[in-house]
């Protein structure tokens, strides 16, 4: 099971998901090196302190750096292979970091069964377009609640998460052609309330103390993006009348009447 390459690779994760842990049992297959930094919450810029490794270190490595990035820059040390997988922001489109990293690996010769390949891509499609995604690919029932428990329990959830999003549906609002939901609320929560009730092509906001969370239109993500900053993904983004995209960002609850509007305005534009 394992594979070889002749330079040794270091692997740099970001946050923890479904997807995430996915990638940590690739990588233990193939025996690889990785390690998760923690910092603050939405900080994936790691530097050698983060890492552990020094720069005459990773000179001998390609260092992969899986939905993180280096905070040096390839110009300042050019000595030092680089690989960024991701598909969220400016690398929406690219496919799931998941099958990015099985790509890498089965090259330097890892070997897997079709069960796990197909457990794998059902992961990537659920990261990707949740639902949907995992929908296109024909998976049964079993299978798409297997991820999304897989899901729930990498991200850390609780009974208080699953209660508090359930407060949030029942307390929602439509704003025009968005469905607004406030609290402290995690999103694959509230997404399988609104799959369980057969809601799941509803577009909709949350919003928190200070963050924003949109999920629908991909032209509206991409839109949201441009004025306002923030994180995107999912493979509907930058895609008129596709829904399988999301939009994000930290920012004063007071943006609220300003997104509401972005988002409504777009909307009638289709």
């Amino acid at each position: 099971m394992s594979a070889t390459s002749e330079k040794r690779r270091f692997w740099v994760l970001g946050g923890s998901d479904g997807e995430m842990e996915a990638i940590k049992a690739l990588l233990g297959m193939a025996g690889e090196e990785w390690i998760q930094p923690q910092k603050k919450r939405g900080d994936l810029h790691f530097g050698f302190e983060d890492i552990g490794k020094t720069e005459a270190d990773l000179q001998k490595t390609t260092v992969v750096f899986a939905e993180s990035e280096p905070l040096w820059s390839q110009a300042s040390r050019p000595a030092i292979e680089v690989i960024i997988i991701d598909h969220h922001g400016d690398l929406s489109g690219r496919p799931a970091s998941v099958l990015q990293t099985l790509e890498i690996l089965e090259k330097a010769g890892l070997k897997i069964s079709e069960l796990t390949r197909r457990w794998l891509e059902l992961v990537a499609a659920n990261d990707c377009a949740a639902y949907a995604g995992m929908e296109g690919l024909g998976a049964t029932r079993e299978e798409i609640e297997r991820v999304r428990a897989f899901t729930r329990k990498a991200q850390g959830i609780t009974n208080e998460h699953k209660a508090a999003a359930l407060e949030a549906l029942e307390c929602s609002q439509k704003h025009g052609s968005v469905l607004v939901a406030r609290g402290s609320i995690k999103n694959v929560c509230f997404l399988d309330l609104l799959y369980r009730s057969g809601r799941a092509d509803e577009q909709y906001l949350l919003v928190g103390s200070g963050s924003f969370h949109f999920a629908g239109d991909g032209e509206i993500c991409a839109r949201l993006k441009d004025e306002f900053g923030g994180w995107t993904g999912g493979l509907g983004f930058g895609k008129k009348g596709d829904k399988r995209a999301f939009w994000g960002m930290n920012g004063s609850p007071n943006l609220l009447t300003r997104i509401l509007a972005k988002i409504n305005q777009e909307a009638v534009r289709k």
